[in-house]
């Protein structure tokens, strides 16, 4: 397993899967709370019986490495265009 996530209203219910996980598999890291980010995704559990879920913080991410993929993309093509120049005038 790589990542879990679990929620139940009883801790005690939480605390028993996880030792049962933990006899099988080994020792884990378990963090408990409202908020957790889970495959990307922000988890809130405000405490009203609702569950908020955001992908802003990982669109965001995703916006900042797209924007470095185009930027060295254009980089490289610059690059070998230098490249091509050089080769072609030389001939």
């Amino acid at each position: 397993m790589d990542d879990l996530k679990q929620s139940q209203m009883s801790l005690g219910i939480v605390k028993e899967i996880i030792t049962k996980i933990e006899e099988r598999y080994g020792k884990m890291t378990v963090t408990y709370g409202k908020k957790h980010t889970y495959v990307r995704m922000d988890i809130h559990f405000p405490g009203n019986g609702e569950v908020k879920i955001s992908l802003f913080n990982y669109l965001k991410e995703c916006k900042s490495q797209q924007m470095h993929i185009f930027l060295r993309a254009t980089q490289l093509e610059l690059h070998y265009s230098k490249i091509n120049e050089r080769r072609y005038t030389a001939l």
